[in-house]
């Protein structure tokens, strides 16, 4: 059966949604949406109140499903039951992309890797489609002008509906405990970024932590000896590794052995919103926006790009009931000065966090009253999601950085 011929049904109407809706309209495929009352509605495209209609009332054979509705949720149990497929938006697309792909997946540094490569491989003459769990949705790629390649990042949530997507270049670039409210453990976790090694083409980097790999070991080595870092804008080990996979990837694609000026692309690379972005600095102290990391190894990532003294703010929604940054922390205490700690985990981290000199918040605009000016680095590096008093992170930093410019 043609694949334009299927019934589809989307469930779930988040950016992703709405996509694989405007996709499956211009595809002219059989299309149906099942969501809340406060869905988008579509002209044309028949809708389904899901708490009024009842998934068992509706004839379709293949479901598409946000990638944040749980693989637990009643619905796919029955499609699963049913033997219904269980698709995504990133993997729709897939059926009707024609482009050449570099994915990208790791805990950490994803949008920061992307946005690299997009940005060299533009400096060169290419045109970029740049996606995925980033700023456009991957069905964009369907409905917009000719690109010469897509990059895109991949959450864990979007590699587990991977079958017949295939990127051409790819990378797992590391492995932390994160969204451990959706997975097992570690390492069912760790499978559902994996997945994307067997949907590669050519070449995919993973690194160590996932496997053992001496060879990726030493092509970073190489690299390490070949660049200088000291003049880039953006700062950190972890920033060093991400300029790496953008070379290796970027050198794959391109075919060539070497990259043009890729130092003075080093040198001028200014970072993304809300990954260490430097605000301003406020009479000797200096503030950067991390607002998207979510998860400890972010945090550390952060206050290890810093010689010190660091104020660090933490916090936002729990993932678990338990809180352990103390142990990792605590190695960093000579670093660390003071930190001021929000939001809904903030009562675990007092209590988890009382070796430090602590101050607490109610929230990013109670900084006005209790901020301390002193010389050093201040970065709201949270540690947690953003779920707990903001839209997402990027409502999170941006609020931060407007808190900031009253100074």
């Amino acid at each position: 059966m043609m694949r334009n011929k299927y019934k589809y049904l989307v469930f779930g109407l988040g950016a992703s949604g709405e996509s694989a809706v405007r996709v499956l309209v211009n595809q002219e495929c059989s299309v149906e949406v099942y969501g809340n009352s406060s869905s988008k509605e579509f002209p044309g495209v028949p809708f389904y109140d899901q708490a009024a209609v009842n998934i068992t009332d509706i004839d379709f054979d293949t479901l598409v499903k946000s990638p944040g509705i749980s693989n637990n949720h009643d619905v796919i149990k029955y499609c699963a039951e049913k033997n219904i497929p269980v698709i995504n938006e990133i993997e729709l697309t897939s059926y009707f992309n024609q482009t050449p792909i570099i994915a990208v997946t790791g805990s950490n540094g994803k949008s920061t890797t992307v946005t690299m490569i997009a940005d060299y491989l533009k400096s060169v003459g290419k045109r970029v489609f740049l996606g995925g769990n980033i700023g456009h949705a991957f069905g964009n790629i369907v409905l917009e002008g000719e690109y010469d390649v897509a990059v895109i990042e991949l959450s864990s949530f979007q590699c587990e509906q991977l079958d017949h997507f295939k990127a051409d270049y790819s990378a797992l670039l590391n492995l932390s405990p994160t969204h451990m409210e959706r997975y097992e453990d570690l390492d069912d976790y760790s499978k559902a970024k994996e997945k994307l090694i067997t949907k590669t083409k050519n070449k995919c980097l993973v690194d160590e932590s996932f496997f053992p790999n001496e060879s990726i070991n030493q092509l970073k080595n190489n690299f390490y000896l070949t660049f200088d870092f000291k003049d880039s804008v953006v700062k950190g080990d972890h920033n060093k590794e991400n300029f790496f996979y953008c070379y290796e990837l970027c050198r794959s694609f391109l075919q060539s052995s070497e990259l043009k000026d890729f130092q003075n692309f080093i040198n001028s690379f200014k970072g993304i919103e809300h990954r260490l972005e430097y605000v301003r600095e406020i009479n000797g102290l200096k503030v950067y926006n991390d607002s998207k990391s979510t998860n400890l190894k972010s945090t550390l990532c952060a206050v290890d790009s810093f010689q010190g003294p660091v104020d660090l703010i933490l916090g936002g929604k729990l993932r678990s009931s338990e809180v352990n940054f103390s142990s990792e922390l605590l190695k960093r205490k000579e670093v660390i000065r003071k930190i001021y700690v929000m939001g809904e985990s903030s009562d675990l981290l007092m209590a988890d966090l009382s070796g430090f000199d602590l101050i607490k918040i109610n929230d990013l605009g109670e900084l006005k009253s209790k901020l301390i000016h002193e010389i050093g680095t201040l970065i709201l590096s949270p540690g947690f999601p953003s779920f707990d008093q903001y839209k997402n992170f990027e409502h999170r930093g941006r609020l931060f950085k407007e808190m900031i410019s009253y100074f």
